[in-house]
């Protein structure tokens, strides 16, 4: 599972696409600001791909039947509407910064609590996809994964990041040894 540090670098980097709107919005006024934002939003990318390929090889990988799956990579195109609000509302956020250190930290802060710091366009950039997947148990999770096509025969091999919240690691785990031979 995510530790609170994970799921706080999860969030930080899913307000990374912020940070460059806010960056290109200030531009022609303050160029040294928007070259910082800039490289603050690189250093997140960084960030959220360590972050995953560190996930990915490293807890306990369980083994799971899906019953059925639902692609949920829609959920990030509706999140894109906050992060153009600096672009929309032009002139005000670019003389008041405060403003957007204050929506970021407000969406930070949803983002954390409501635990939907998945919800993370870089996580769609690196090419991690989103599924609503329901068990043989009738359990819901999300997944993320890199494949297009997760639903697979044998079933899913995961590592749980959070209570809802799976990552697939592969397609294979390995077989337990025969005591009996």
């Amino acid at each position: 599972m995510l530790s609170n540090l994970g799921r706080l670098s999860l969030t930080a980097t899913a307000l990374a696409p912020i940070l460059l709107v806010y960056g290109a919005a200030i531009f022609f006024e303050k160029r040294i600001w928007a070259v910082v934002l800039t490289v603050v939003a690189a250093l997140l990318v960084v960030i959220c791909h360590l972050l995953l390929r560190h996930m990915l090889r490293h807890g306990m990988a369980e083994r799971v039947e899906i019953e059925s799956i639902k692609a949920k990579d829609t959920e990030i195109l509706s999140f894109l509407v906050a992060y153009l609000l600096p672009i929309l509302l032009g002139d005000k956020v670019t003389a008041n910064p405060l403003a957007i250190v204050v929506f970021v930290g407000i969406m930070g802060l949803v983002f954390f609590r409501s635990d939907i710091y998945h919800v993370n366009p870089l996580m769609g950039m690196l090419g991690y996809h989103f599924y609503a997947v329901t068990t043989t148990s009738k359990i819901t999770y999300l997944l993320v994964t890199t494949s297009k096509e997760p639903m697979r025969p044998g079933g899913l091999v995961y590592r749980p990041l959070s209570q809802r919240l799976l990552m697939e690691v592969s397609t294979e785990l390995p077989s337990p040894r025969n005591k009996g031979t």
